[in-house]
């Protein structure tokens, strides 16, 4: 099953980045023929080099678009199923606002843990002599001015991704343990933005979010998920845009020390929940030897060598 779902993942990269890809290319050779005609500008290696800065919004809104409609197409009967197995399964746990507050609580240790991380790289790769040439959230903040791509990482993106992880892969993982099928698919996750520094954040709100999927409704996940790109990245970014260096500074350090009091909070207020619930949704033995499976290595390996293709790039 694993097989299937990475499988599935691979062709949904393939199919929504080919089309990203030829719009744009169709994009920047119609405006470097109409409003930019430099025979320099013309070629091939000038045109991919520039669709990214050029289109970045609306290149991403198209391919999420695709991806949608890929995913209908090939998990309709997944969508129009009611049951456990169902993307839009309801489980029988009523939403508390204790949880709800502790998974946005824990959204900000996530963003705490990820600039940690974030600066340690940083830290090695400048002891090693290696600079990263790009990044996936640098090429995002060039284009956050932008409406389409306000509407791709604030709404769109954080849907779509929703229906394929939490939806069509965690809960076609399901019946092999709960606690397997959330990890899985939040490493899955982790790989799939294709960025080192965003790597891990993504891993950690994989869990989070394939917690809130399993146990109560893919909506909840939808909603957290909107919340954290809406408001604790876009909002805090133009809050912090908006202050001095030194006041913006001081807003960080307080938002790390809230994040890691929110770790502290709710995992001691809410150990008996996790540990029941680890205890309750035991993951059968042996099953993460699926890991081992073709299409699952393909994908870490695939997405792994384009994490380190930045690095490559920089010290060439």
């Amino acid at each position: 099953m694993l097989n299937r779902q990475a499988a599935l993942l691979l062709v949904y990269l393939l199919i929504t980045n080919s089309v990203g890809l030829l719009f744009g290319v169709l994009a920047q050779m119609e405006w470097n023929a109409v409003f930019d005609p430099v025979p320099a500008h013309s070629g091939f290696i000038y045109v991919i080099s520039h669709v990214d800065k050029e289109y970045a919004g609306i290149i991403n809104l198209i391919s999420a678009c695709t991806g949608l409609c890929f995913l209908v197409f090939t998990r309709r009967r997944q969508i129009c199923d009611s049951g456990p197995m169902g993307i839009f399964h309801t489980d029988l746990h009523p939403m508390t606002w204790q949880v709800l507050l502790g998974c946005f609580a824990l959204t900000l240790t996530g963003q705490t843990l990820a600039g940690w991380y974030q600066s340690g790289m940083d830290w090695t790769t400048a002891q090693l002599g290696v600079q990263q040439s790009w990044t996936t959230t640098e090429q995002i903040q060039q284009a956050s001015g932008t409406i389409p791509m306000f509407i791709y990482v604030s709404l769109l993106a954080p849907v779509i991704e929703e229906l394929v992880f939490r939806g069509a892969i965690l809960h076609a993982l399901k019946p092999y343990g709960h606690v397997f099928a959330i990890v899985t698919s939040a490493v899955m996750f982790g790989f799939f933005h294709g960025d080192l520094g965003q790597g891990l954040f993504a891993f950690i709100m994989g869990l989070l979010l394939g917690y809130l999927a399993c146990e109560y409704s893919i909506f909840w996940s939808m909603a957290l998920h909107v919340f954290n790109n809406l408001v604790v990245s876009d909002g805090l970014q133009l809050l912090l845009g908006f202050m001095s260096d030194n006041m913006s500074s001081y807003v960080n350090v307080l938002m790390m020390l809230v994040g890691m009091l929110a770790a502290v909070l709710v995992l001691y207020l809410g150990r008996h929940r996790i540990i029941a619930f680890l205890q309750e949704n035991r993951t059968y033995s042996n099953v993460y030897g699926a890991w081992a499976c073709p299409f699952f290595v393909m994908f870490l390996l695939i997405m792994g060598f384009t994490m380190l293709t930045p690095f490559v790039s920089a010290g060439a």
